[in-house]
């Protein structure tokens, strides 16, 4: 098997919307700020981005998808590190999809990207987030 690291940008996305990544079929919905914390953790962040990701498989092979998969500037370029709540980590079979939540600790620096990278191919799609 050839692997191609073609590092195509596939584009600029909204919420909403359903983008292809080489057969990762991603929506990213219902962004907001959490008052949920996980009171294990020794330190806490600013604030608590969350957002809902539905994930369908159109590649012919399964696929392990998760909330790790994405990641998260703040305005500065910063890269935000997802925060230990109950987050997405799935196994998905060929054809099949899953909906589950993401949580990031967050500067407060917003705007945020949110970046899926195929790591096969290096397609990597892009959403803007803006949080009131």
């Amino acid at each position: 098997m050839k692997i191609s690291n073609k590092n195509l940008k596939i584009g600029t996305f909204k919420l909403g919307e359903k983008v292809n990544v080489v057969g990762h079929i991603i929506t990213l919905t219902n962004v907001h700020y959490t008052k949920e914390r996980n009171e294990l953790e020794e330190t806490q962040p600013k604030e608590v981005l969350r957002f809902d990701i539905e994930y369908q498989n159109g590649t012919k092979e399964e696929q392990v998808v998760s909330a790790g998969d994405f990641e998260v500037h703040d305005s500065k370029g910063e890269k935000m590190e997802v925060y230990p709540l109950d987050t997405l980590t799935e196994s998905v079979q060929a054809g099949k999809h899953v909906n589950g939540p993401a949580a990031f600790g967050v500067t407060g620096n917003a705007p945020y990207e949110i970046f899926y990278t195929d790591y096969t191919t290096g397609s990597k799609a892009k959403w803007i987030m803006e949080v009131k």
